[in-house]
């Protein structure tokens, strides 16, 4: 038997949770009744956005993205993760955990700074609406 030939070094774990993120997104679209997952289930009905698991695009531009620049750093992608960061704050604040709490457990699940995570929950929110897409 051979040995496999070792390629490079594999992704850090910044790039692999975001990859998971992703994952997660569209399996949950895939579980949801129409395969549809709301990503901001706390605003109002007319703001709320939709990941589609039938739609592809986020998927695929986020793929890309890492094949031609070697991070996930584009900016569909970024606009979804700012919205499941800030709708994990939300809950993560219903639950009556403080300010500061809520983003040291954000920080932690997501392996981002504090400060990241501060930037993610004030900012507006930017994703387009893929109801009519």
């Amino acid at each position: 038997m051979s040995k496999v030939k070792k390629v490079g070094r594999k992704a850090t774990e910044a790039i692999r949770s975001q990859a998971r993120e992703l994952v997660d997104l569209y399996k949950l679209a895939e579980t949801s009744p129409d395969q549809r997952h709301c990503v901001n289930p706390g605003d109002a009905p007319e703001e709320r956005d939709y990941l589609d698991f039938n739609d592809p695009r986020l998927l695929l531009s986020a793929l890309e993205c890492f094949a031609n620049h070697g991070h996930f750093n584009d900016p569909f992608a970024k606009s979804v993760f700012q919205l499941v960061v800030r709708s994990e704050f939300d809950d993560l604040r219903s639950q009556d955990k403080t300010y500061g709490c809520s983003v040291e457990a954000l920080s932690t699940r997501h392996a981002r700074s504090t400060s990241g995570i501060e930037r993610l929950v004030k900012q507006p929110q930017t994703v387009t609406k893929a109801d009519g897409d």
